[in-house]
């Protein structure tokens, strides 16, 4: 079961922080159509990549899929088939489109209420707010008070924002959904656009809009969770500032985590190959090129340098140096570190002169402790 308490996101009354990835349902072969091996290959490779979360983004997903949730235990952000991207806020807003929006919530909300799983509905995705989205979120909370309601959208107001040309606004983001959401927020950091000067990239209204998280975080007139429903976008060699983004998300309370966008290359093969081919490669103009390429995994699921990244920063149990000391952080929501183990090597010049095993200390969830000292080692 969802809740929100003291602005936490917590599951079965604990706090968890969501080492998230959004996912298309996407095969190199048959496109939309997801088998039971491939859902299988998805799932081992999260695990073993220490995601815990999974956005559909954006539309319900095959059945199975929330069984497979379930079984393995990954937290689902079932969301609804509702995107007008190239209208936004339009038809939320008029009231002939009300039916048909509600009809998206309804369908998804009764084929996958009984998916423990399922800890969020999403209203969809890219679709502005109005109306209609709220009347959306009053009938899943009416009809399932257990989850929390999530949308991206669902922001006040749509306006410049402040770093662009100083004018105030109204920070409150609507209450009909239960946690605060955004897009590709920026780290607590300088941002310089290439061949800019140091400094101006702050007028640039491209920076202005990307929000700090933290700083929705520590908002003074809001107590909910705060999480980013996409960011640390996949194109090419990407992942930079992905560990900063976990040091801001594990340093407050209130920050939720995050999914990635996105969990899996769109590429399909050309007939009787395993090329894959994109925007372009069929002849077809106009095309977004390799925009469809944006994955942690490539489109057959063999694994990126970006997988060992995620891999390396969603790891529940971080080890850090301070001064002579290594020290332990258990990130884990649920489980002690007691009974597990720590395996070293010694190198020097790439030889290895020492190694061997490290009982881990009894550490609670959240909580850290000295493993050992540096003089330990010889």
């Amino acid at each position: 079961m969802g809740s929100v308490e003291n602005g936490q996101l917590m599951v079965n009354g604990k706090p968890i922080k969501l080492r998230g990835v959004n996912r298309h349902e996407h095969d190199p072969k048959l496109a939309r159509v997801m088998t039971e091996e491939m859902m299988q290959r998805d799932i081992l490779l999260m695990k073993q990549a220490n995601v815990n979360a999974v956005r559909t983004s954006h539309y319900p997903n095959v059945s199975r899929w929330y069984e497979l949730c379930d079984s393995a235990g990954i937290y689902v952000m079932d969301e609804a088939d509702c995107e007008t991207h190239g209208l936004r806020g339009t038809l939320t807003s008029t009231p002939d489109w009300n039916a048909a929006f509600l009809d998206r919530a309804v369908r998804m909300a009764e084929r996958d209420k009984n998916h423990p799983s399922i800890i969020f509905w999403s209203l969809g995705n890219e679709s502005g707010f109005g109306a209609n989205h709220a009347a959306m979120a009053g009938w899943l909370h009416t009809f399932d008070p257990t989850r929390l309601v999530h949308y991206e959208g669902a922001q006040t107001p749509y306006q410049p924002a402040k770093g662009l040309n100083e004018q105030d606004f109204d920070e409150t983001d609507p209450d009909c959904v239960d946690v605060l959401s955004r897009f590709y927020p920026r780290v607590k950091a300088e941002y310089l656009n290439p061949g800019v000067p140091e400094g101006s990239d702050k007028e640039r209204a491209e920076n202005a809009r990307w929000e700090h998280l933290l700083d929705i975080a520590m908002r003074k007139n809001d107590n909910r969770p705060v999480l980013t429903s996409e960011y640390a976008h996949c194109m090419g060699n990407a992942l930079g500032n992905f560990k900063e983004y976990w040091e801001e998300i594990y340093s407050h309370p209130r920050m939720a985590g995050g999914f990635i966008w996105d969990w899996v290359d769109q590429g399909i093969y050309a007939p009787g190959t395993n090329h894959v081919l994109y925007g372009g490669d069929f002849g077809d103009k106009p095309n977004l090129k390799a925009f469809c390429l944006n994955g942690v995994v490539f489109s057959d699921r063999s694994v990126s340098a970006k997988y060992q990244e995620v891999k390396h920063v969603y790891a529940p149990v971080w080890i850090t140096q301070k001064g002579d000391e290594v020290w332990v952080k258990n990130h884990h929501s649920h489980l002690s570190l007691e009974g597990f183990s720590c395996q070293y090597q010694v190198t020097k010049n790439g030889v290895v002169g020492q190694e061997s095993v490290l009982k881990m200390p009894s550490v609670q969830p959240g909580d850290s402790a000295k493993l050992c000292s540096l003089h330990d080692f010889k």
